[in-house]
């Protein structure tokens, strides 16, 4: 079950890095920045809440 594992999980983690690398080739990150700041605002306002 060890071996299985490592193995997919290999081959999953070769997949999203493929992918995350042609997707920076292709959009920036603007929109992820502005969700990540929106978030810890978010988050931010209901920790002081």
């Amino acid at each position: 079950m060890l071996a299985l594992g490592t193995v997919v999980s290999a081959i999953v983690s070769f997949i999203a890095v493929k992918w995350l690398l042609r997707y920076m080739q292709s959009y920036t990150f603007a929109a992820f920045g502005w969700y990540r700041i929106a978030l810890a605002l978010l988050m931010f306002g209901l920790l002081l809440w």
